[in-house]
């Protein structure tokens, strides 16, 4: 159960009853939200009621419900006109606090399925999380519609709150998202994952058909900053983080994190470096599309799309939903590209005329049948006819052809399979009716074209007719197809891939030359489609009347304005839709626009003058102002800081760079950690287990042990210097590693403590000892969901034993044998199984976060979906074992022995691999971002769509390994082997691979930018239409290596061997001739 808080009235009720937006609060299980009117107390901020204190009240959701507790307000809180000081929300309660009110709302788990963490239980008693919130939190304001009453719209903002290592899923479908909002029918059944892990706040497009767009862009996996606008479908998401100001002292791990974080500040960089910023200012699509117009420089086309509703005796109204920029539409079912479109590409880069294009069918007034139909198209001046007939064929009778009756329809869809044309007919090949001039006879009636030119009245199959139609023309006939100039070696020498000098742009241009306006479209033409719509035999309407504008804000530079004109107008009579398409071209310095800081866009009313140059540049400023002010919502106030709070600010941005607050070695288990203890959860909840059973029976053996060990009294229980001494050790290892990592002096490691032998109570309330379990598995019997918690279980043979769902948290399993034993669902959080013999056994599900497997043999077993986070598995052996999904986030598996095993989409996040062997293993999309992989092999494994962003995998061997499509960003592979390995679209921009190895590897179609392949060895390597601009492959031997067709601009060669390399297609080619 979550809870759904929502703002009914305020200070300003009076305005807020008639406004038409929310703001609701969504508090999920496991999480605690205060409320109040200080920014740094509160999380919930009402600045405006005075009433408030600076945390009021704060609002707990557990497994049990939800908790409100009065934080010692001034003015107290009221729950349904009561008094409370630490109530349970119910359902519909109304709850009082200043001059604000909430209604609370009971959200059932199958709305929001995350699972709570496991401290959940306890957060509505800590009284920490009022005094000590987390580092950073992440809200999400979603402005959703509710609802759409006549005449009006109505909203809800509604406030997600991702704390640390939280995700939520946004989605249409209930079941299969954690915030469902059915009424948005352009949103996927799971659409975007938004998560928080290790201090960065990350968005994730799940496939979704329509996509998500970051600040007006398409993408698909990118980190966030405050202020990001993101859309899906017609849902608006906006990102606001904040990082605790309140902390100023550093703790020992967070200096650490500033010591080892230089991956985080790369991270940082690299966000940053994400290119220009989109700002939108119109409710309209956009798209930028980078290209060579003004040949060699750079351009950027700035393309914005607008959907309007034709009105009857009207003007356009805005579309609810606007489409997105598209490529190619072609008409169902057909997949020829060599077809023309139903709907030509908006990623055009110029057209010097405008396009007027439409699509769909034709009607008979009143849906009579008839045999011939008028139809017409106009906009402004501009009119073109065409007759529709009902089928019609040749027939030759008595040595002369004579024509059929026409066929009686009451519609035809508007297609140049129906208009003049054939096989072998430039023009319009896909057409009918254009025969043989000496055909003399024919086996079957030959079929007439149904669209024709009024003009055209044929007499014979032999007769030239005009090919007529509303629709884009073939580009790959024709006159488009002539124009697209000459591609010769000349071309490919000189130019290549941009287009030939001798293109002509009017190529761009689809419609028929008849529909083309010369020079462009102003945007309040009158529209009149004759016979093209079911209702109106004659439909007029006008276009919206506004202009688009676009700027673009250089580095160094003046606001611009780029000049923007509407050059496509697209109707679909079918659906009643208009599509605009306004387009401007700007020159940039280079193909990654580094150039560019802002892209601006705005509508204006053509009946009103246009904005001046300042003016518009001082809208950019607001809007830029706008997003850095966290985004307000109703009834809310931008947050304001005191002198004091200034003051302390100024305090705090004089603090060394070292005291800033970094968590980059903090627990860094992401959603998937979260996901998987969910599914545990879950398979629990199925098998008729009991999950809340076990927490119960832990907490009643925390008690009793705190009771014999007399902790009240201030004894130290046994074990606890070792546990203390442990984590001082694991501070001083982190510091060397993080000395190591920087290439500063580290300090000497001393050797890890040594455990005192510690004498482990036996369970009185379950009643089992360690002579018990062996004796009740020798009988046979089952140890199925058992309590054997901190039991010291060493050196059993526990062969087969039936340990399902068993607690076996922290117990000692040291050498004991467990082959073919049963530990599904088990815990074995803490646990000790040095040389412990697992060879075989079902670990499905299983939690073995932190637990120690130095040694272990793990061989054949089905660890599917098992938690593995934290985990010491070094010189253990997990061969032929199956993995799928499993979590070995920040493991250590030094030294470890994993061949033959399947880890497909497992998460290896941070984890250490440092001489393990993965040799002929499957991992499939796994994650294995910020691994430590040096001198691991993984030859011969499968690595399709790995994510190994920011590794390091020096001298690691990777010999025929098939990795297409994988990810290796900024990622450390010096002295590397891929020898012989598959790694088509493979993108290593950034990464570091001086001295390795690529003989014969296949790296067709791979992003190599700005990496550093010194002194690599490339001979006989395949990097056909490669991306390899800004590489430095100084000393490198690239003999026999073929480089067809790649992207080799300013790459560096001084030095390297290039003997019987394969240029062509290239600019390297023109270079070397030149």
């Amino acid at each position: 159960m979550s809870i759904l808080l929502t703002i009914e009235t305020g200070p300003d009720s009076e305005s807020a009853a008639h406004d038409s937006t929310r703001t609701t609060y969504l508090i999920r299980i496991g999480q605690s939200l205060v409320v109040g009117r200080d920014w740094h107390a509160a999380d919930i901020v009402i600045e405006a009621d005075t009433a408030l204190s600076r945390a009021h009240f704060r609002v707990a959701v557990s497994a049990d419900g939800g908790l409100l507790t009065d934080l010692g307000s001034s003015h107290g809180t009221l729950i349904n006109g009561q008094r409370a000081t630490e109530t349970e929300l119910n359902d519909g309660d109304q709850v009082a606090a200043g001059e604000t009110r909430f209604s609370v709302e009971h959200i059932d788990d199958s709305v929001v399925q995350r699972v709570a963490p496991d401290d959940a239980n306890q957060l509505e008693a800590d009284p920490a999380r009022t005094d000590q919130p987390p580092q950073s939190t992440v809200t999400l304001r979603i402005l959703q519609t509710i609802s759409a009453p006549a005449g009006q719209l109505q909203y809800r903002w509604l406030f997600v709150t991702l704390l640390a290592e939280e995700s939520v899923i946004l989605g249409r479908v209930a079941e299969r998202s954690d915030i469902c909002i059915p009424d948005d029918s352009g949103m996927s059944g799971r659409h975007l994952e938004v998560s928080q892990s290790k201090g960065q706040c990350r968005a994730v497009d799940l496939n979704s058909s329509n996509g998500s767009f970051l600040n007006g862009q398409r993408f698909s996996n990118e980190l966030l900053h405050n202020g990001d606008e993101i859309l899906c479908g017609s849902t608006y998401v906006l990102v606001q983080i904040r990082s605790d100001e309140s902390e100023n002292k550093p703790t020992a791990q967070q200096t650490i994190g500033n010591l080892a974080g230089s991956r985080g500040l790369r991270q940082q960089a690299r966000l940053q470096s994400r290119g220009y910023q989109i700002v939108n200012a119109t409710p309209f699509s956009f798209a930028p599309l980078v290209g060579r117009i003004g040949f060699p420089g750079h351009s950027l086309t700035m393309i914005v799309k607008a959907t309007f509703q034709l009105v009857h005796d009207g003007v356009m109204e805005l579309a609810e939903e606007q489409a997105l920029p598209t490529g190619d539409v072609p008409f169902p079912g057909e997949d020829d590209p060599a077809v023309p479109q139903r709907y030509e590409s908006d990623f055009a880069f110029y057209k010097p005329k405008a396009d007027v294009l439409l699509a769909g069918h034709c009607h008979a007034p009143d849906g009579q049948q008839v045999q011939k139909l008028n139809v017409a198209l106009q906009v402004g001046d501009l009119q073109q006819q065409l007759i529709a007939y009902g089928e019609r064929f040749w027939q030759l009778k008595k040595r002369e052809w004579k024509m059929t009756d026409p066929v009686p329809f009451s519609k035809l869809e508007l297609r140049y399979k129906h208009a003049f044309g054939g096989e072998g007919f430039d023009e319009n090949p896909h057409g009918v009716g254009c025969y043989d001039k000496n055909l003399k006879r024919a086996d079957s009636p030959l079929p007439l074209p149904q669209l024709l030119a009024p003009s055209d009245v044929p007499t014979t199959p032999a007769d030239q007719l005009e090919v007529v139609g509303f629709g884009p023309k073939g580009k790959w006939h024709g006159r488009r197809r002539e124009q697209l100039g000459t591609y010769d070696k000349k071309w490919e020498e000189t130019r290549w891939p941009w287009y030939p000098d001798d293109f002509q742009w009017d190529h761009f241009n689809a419609a028929t030359t008849a529909l083309q306006i010369d020079p462009y479209l102003q945007g309040d033409e009158e529209v009149v489609l004759t016979n093209l719509n079911p209702d109106h035999s004659e439909l007029r309407c006008r276009l919206p009347g506004i202009r688009i504008r676009c700027f673009i804000n250089r580095a160094g530079e003046a606001f611009r304005e780029v000049p923007t004109k509407l050059d496509t107008m697209w109707i679909d009579v079918d659906t009643g839709q208009c599509v605009l398409v306004w387009r401007g071209n700007a020159q940039v310095v280079s193909e990654e626009c580094e150039d560019v800081r802002q892209l601006f866009m705005l509508q204006e009313r053509l009946d009103e003058p246009p904005l001046s140059l300042n003016d518009c540049h001082a809208k950019l400023v607001n809007e830029l102002a706008a997003r850095k002010l966290k985004f307000v919502p109703p009834l809310e106030s931008p947050p304001q800081k005191s002198g004091e709070d200034l003051a302390q600010s100024s305090r705090e941005s004089k603090a060394p760079d070292g005291a800033a607050p970094v968590q980059e070695l903090a627990n860094e288990v992401d959603q998937q950690f979260q996901q998987l203890r969910a599914e545990i959860r879950n398979a629990q909840i199925a098998a008729g287990v009991d999950p809340n059973q076990f927490d119960k029976q832990v907490e009643a053996e925390t008690v009793r042990l705190a009771k014999e060990w007399n902790l009240d009294g201030g004894t130290i229980p046994p074990g606890f210097e070792y546990k203390a001494a442990m984590e001082f050790w694991n501070l001083q290892k982190s510091i060397h590693d993080a000395q190591v990592a920087a290439g500063v002096e580290a300090n000497p490691l001393p050797p890890p403590p040594t455990p005192k032998p510690e004498v482990v109570p036996e369970v009185e309330e379950t009643g089992w000892t360690r002579d018990k379990v062996e004796a009740h598995h020798a009988s046979g019997g089952s140890l199925e969901g058992q309590m054997l918690a901190g039991l010291d279980l060493s050196g059993l043979d526990l062969t087969g034993a039936n340990l399902r769902a068993a607690i076996l948290r922290k117990a000692k399993l040291v050498g004991t044998t467990l082959h073919d034993a049963n530990l599904g669902l088990a815990n074995l959080a803490a646990a000790d199984l040095t040389d412990a013999d697992l060879t075989r056994a079902n670990l499905k599900h299983a939690d073995f976060s932190g637990a120690v497997l130095h040694k272990a043999r793990l061989d054949n077993t089905d660890a599917t979906g098992t938690i593995m986070a934290g985990v010491w598995l070094t010189s253990a052996s997990m061969q032929n074992a199956n993995a799928v999904r499993a979590c070995f986030a920040d493991a250590d598996l030094t030294g470890a022995i994993l061949n033959h095993s399947k880890f497909d989409n497992a998460d290896f996040t941070s984890a250490r691999l440092t001489r393990s062997s993965l040799i002929s293993c499957s991992l499939v999309s796994a994650r294995l971002q910020s691994v430590s992989a040096r001198d691991a092999k993984f030859d011969h494994s499968d690595m399709t769509k790995i994510r190994a962003s920011e590794s390091d995998c020096v001298m690691a061997t990777f010999h025929q390994a098939s990795a297409p499509d994988s990810i290796w960003e900024m990622a450390n592979l010096t002295a590397c082997d891929f020898t012989w390995a598959k790694l088509q679209r493979a993108n290593f921009t950034k990464a570091a691979l001086k001295d390795a190895r690529l003989t014969a590897a296949d790296l067709a179609g791979a992003r190599l930018t700005k990496s550093v392949m010194r002194r690599a060895l490339l001979a006989d390597a395949n990097l056909f239409e490669a991306n390899l601009q800004q590489v430095d492959l100084r000393y490198a031997n690239l003999s026999r290596a073929s480089f067809y067709g790649a992207e080799v601009s300013d790459a560096l060669w001084e030095h390297s061997v290039q003997d019987a390399v394969n240029w062509k297609m290239t600019k390297r080619a023109q270079e070397q001739t030149s």
